[in-house]
């Protein structure tokens, strides 16, 4: 995973409350710890992979009794979807990597104005490749003038995809459809505030700047 911080700008406008700032950064920081989870646990599978293979260096009357077990066998806890309540969530992370949650750098309210977050490289580029694609859905929508029911039609599909490339190392740990569809539907949840303040054209825009 790579580890280097990155800075993730919000361009703002329009008049914001301050609600609207709080289910911002709260949906922002849940589907940051969500995507950490994932991304330190798929790390923890890889290492186990690697332990796991050493011992098929034994000999061959040890390696046939590892082999009647595989790594995902001794340890299940992996195929495991955890408890998708967000307290749970952020707690998990707090614990598993505190120096490494998503923060405010800088608030600049004005209009236009900006929000920079800093967090972990990899993770804080797949919220952001979240973010804009609904925002690109936006720009897209206006350009092409849809009607209300195909544009509402297609609003849900973009969700559904979204959210779905977002969790998509969920796959990769074993998780079960019914285990994705939960991950998913947490997501396109989470969606919901980003949208509105999107609609509303007081969320413009998202990028990505090395931090210093």
């Amino acid at each position: 995973m790579d580890e280097s911080w990155r800075l993730m700008r919000f361009e703002l406008d329009g008049k914001w409350s301050a609600e609207e700032f709080g289910q911002l950064f709260v949906s922002l920081s849940n589907l940051y710890d969500l995507r950490m989870f994932l991304a330190l646990l798929r790390e923890d599978i890889g290492e186990w992979e690697r332990y796991y293979q050493g011992f098929l260096d034994f000999p061959p009357s040890v390696r046939r009794r590892i082999r009647r077990y595989p790594y995902r066998t001794l340890f299940p806890f992996w195929q495991q979807l955890p408890n998708l309540d967000d307290s749970y969530l952020s707690r998990l992370s707090e614990l598993i990597a505190p120096e490494e949650r998503l923060r405010v750098r800088q608030i600049d309210y004005a209009s236009p104005g900006i929000t920079d977050l800093t967090g972990m490289g990899e993770v804080v580029g797949h919220l952001k490749d979240l973010v804009l694609r609904l925002i690109e859905r936006r720009d897209e929508k206006r350009s092409r003038d849809l009607s209300e029911e195909r544009a509402a039609l297609e609003n849900e599909r973009l969700r559904i995809a979204n959210a779905r490339k977002f969790v998509a190392l969920g796959r990769e740990l074993g998780y079960s459809k019914t285990e994705l569809r939960r991950l998913i539907r947490h997501v396109d949840e989470k969606q919901d505030p980003i949208i509105r303040l999107i609609s509303q054209r007081k969320l413009l825009n998202v990028s990505i700047k090395d931090e210093q």
